[in-house]
């Protein structure tokens, strides 16, 4: 049995999966479960994106702020 914390059942190194690793799409059909996990990868990965943008933009003067845009392209 593969462990949920890890890619290639290597129990060893719990911490081997990442967000990244979770927007892989496996060959075979996507099942509800497959989609809702991916769904959550690639949210979790979004809200990084804004929270490290976010960091970034704080010591800029108002004036100054250029938002950041963002393009997902599925």
């Amino acid at each position: 049995m593969v462990s949920p914390l890890s890619v290639d059942g290597n129990q060893d190194n719990p911490t081997c999966t990442t967000s990244r690793d979770s927007l892989h799409i496996p060959g075979g059909p996507v099942t509800r479960a497959r989609a809702r996990k991916m769904q959550e990868a690639l949210n979790g990965l979004i809200e990084q994106i804004w929270v490290d943008n976010n960091m970034q933009q704080v010591n800029r003067r108002l004036d100054d702020y250029q938002g950041m845009v963002n393009i997902i392209q599925i």
